[in-house]
Parts: structure tokens; sequence; C-alpha cells
């Protein structure tokens, strides 16, 4: 028994299979990356208000003392240990406290501003701005978004191949009878070229005659179907 591809109708299928596809990767994606991005935010927010609080306790530390230097001493070895950190206090004049930035560049970052109590009593609070570089995050989610697109692609591509694939054309003239397996679907071509697409995943087990569900003329008298068992239902 010969059995071809329906070109015409596979191509059909195909094309709506990848749009159903893309539709749903998208979203699926979509939501993904944006579950990532607000989760690497949320990371950055709660980092910078951590050491919003430490540098606020070294300051009110510092208040009792009343001791400047001791303060501006904590900042620095604070500042080593945190070389992602960038930190400027100045005083309410805007002259410079303390100061160690982050390096002048185009990488992304993300910033705090908050205010300190002064370590000499009476003064004006400090307004210190803390900057963190998210360079490293940023480029983990370009290639979390890469990956995604890819994957997406790649979905669509092989979800529309298969069903390209799963769609065969039979010449009923030619044939006596048809073997179909679960969920193909088939293009029964008569005389003169009428065509007739069915697909089966309602007819399973037996053998069927074609004339029962399909248009009249195209297929002669008694020409049978025999489909395979459901593979969920099979025992």
């Amino acid at each position: 028994m010969k059995r071809f591809r329906a070109r015409t109708l596979g191509r059909r299928l195909s094309l709506w299979l990848a749009l159903q596809s893309l539709l749903g990767l998208v979203l699926v994606c979509g939501a993904i990356y944006a579950a990532t991005f607000y989760a690497f935010k949320s990371r950055q927010t709660d980092d910078l208000s951590q050491k919003e609080h430490l540098i606020a306790y070294l300051a009110s530390e510092a208040l009792k003392r009343g001791d400047e230097a001791k303060l501006k001493h904590e900042l620095k070895d604070f500042m080593v240990g945190h070389p992602e950190f960038g930190l400027s206090v100045r005083g309410a004049e805007g002259a410079v406290f303390f100061e160690d930035l982050l390096p002048v560049s185009n990488a992304p970052r993300r910033e705090m501003q908050f205010d300190l109590v002064s370590p000499v009593a009476g003064k004006s609070p400090l307004r210190a701005e803390l900057s963190l570089d998210i360079a490293r995050d940023v480029n983990l989610l370009r290639r979390i978004a890469a990956a995604l697109v890819l994957a997406a692609a790649g979905g669509v591509l092989l979800i529309s191949l298969g069903g390209f694939l799963l769609v065969w054309l039979i010449d009923v003239s030619a044939t006596k009878y048809a073997n179909i397996t679960y969920g193909e679907t088939v293009v029964f071509q008569g005389v003169g070229g009428q065509k007739f697409a069915w697909t089966f995943n309602g007819l399973d087990g037996r053998s069927w005659d074609l004339a029962k569900f399909a248009p009249a003329g195209l297929a002669g008298k008694d020409y049978r179907v025999y489909v395979t068992k459901n593979p969920l239902t099979r025992r």
C-alpha cells in the first residue's frame, strides 16, 4: 500500500501547531524570565538593605565614642571585604566624609541612598549612597534569555515538524485497505482527486468501513481501515 505525505494539509497543520506552540512557549519563557529577573532584583535589594543596616550600626557605635576617624577606618575595612559595593558618604554641606566608589564604567549597578548619624554629637546627619555592581546578574539574565529563545525556537520547530510528519496521504483508488496507527492524521484521496482528512484518535482496535465516515463517492465499496489500539488503553 502506497502512502504519501499530504503536503498541503501537512504545511497547514505544521503552521497552526507552530503558531500555537510559539504562543505557549513565549508565555512560558516570558514567565520564567520575569520570575528570574525579579528574583535577582529582590536579592540585590536585600543585599543593599543588609549593608545599609550594617553601615548604620557602625555609625551609631562611632557616635557613642564621638570618633570620626574610627568610623572612617571601619568603613574602609568594610569596603575591603565587599569589592562589589561602592560607598560615598558626605556631610550636610556636600563635603566628602568617606568615599570608595566602584570603578568608572558603563556596567549596570543598583543604588540606595540613606542618612547616617554623624559620629559627632550635634552635627547634621551624613548622606550615604551605596551602590552594587550587578553586571554578573545582568550577563546571566542575558544568557538565560538567549537559552529560552533557542529552546522556544527548537520546540516550535520540532512540534511543527512532528505535525507535518503525522499527516499522510492514501490513494484509495490504488489500494484495498489501509493500516493506520492510532492518533495519525490521514488524508484519503479518491477517484478524481477528491480528498478527505481524518484524525484517528477515537477509532481504535478494529477495522472500519471508510464509506461510513468519508464523503459519499470517495471510497469504493467496503474499503477497510485497520486502526491500532490506543496505547493508553492497551492491555
